[in-house]
């Protein structure tokens, strides 16, 4: 990516007019640095934020090496108890969802006493266990960031 003078981000190399001159795209892959930068292009990078958990507070650009880089002040979006409820509601969707599917056969024993094969009670058994580990990782997790990145490993087969 490349950011113009007057703060215009190009994500892709595109045909550009500057101060009443017509550049080709290939002047993105063809000229150096120095050369763009002497039309007012230089490269251009920019940290990601996840929006789902944070709101941008400030934005920052700063150049290094006729690099710039665009920064994000964030603060959090929710609390740490919110996001816990949030992580918590997912697992708890996960987990019912890999559950669905065999429910019938618990149904089935129910109804009519049919056996129910080992492998399944196993599997229900292990999702189960799966989810409670998660559920006290979660409980006891205090950073946020730590938080958002927790995934949990079902144990499932490709």
């Amino acid at each position: 990516m490349w950011i113009t003078e007057d703060n215009f981000v190009i994500k892709r190399p595109t045909a550009i007019t500057i101060d009443g001159v017509n550049h080709p795209s290939d002047i993105f892959t063809e000229w150096s640095k120095e050369e763009l930068a002497s039309v007012g292009i230089k490269p251009f990078t920019e940290t990601t934020v996840d929006l789902q958990y944070y709101d941008v507070t400030s934005v920052v650009d700063i150049e290094t090496d006729g690099v710039v880089t665009r920064n994000y002040g964030t603060k959090h979006k929710y609390t740490i108890e919110q996001l816990r409820i949030i992580k918590m509601n997912s697992v708890n969707e996960a987990a019912y969802s890999l559950l669905q599917p065999t429910d019938w056969y618990i149904v089935r024993n129910t109804e009519t006493g049919d056996t129910i094969p080992t492998a399944v009670t196993d599997r229900r058994a292990e999702i189960r266990q799966i989810s409670n580990t998660a559920e006290s990782y979660i409980n006891s997790e205090t950073d946020y960031q730590t938080l958002i990145n927790y995934q949990v490993d079902w144990n499932e087969s490709p």
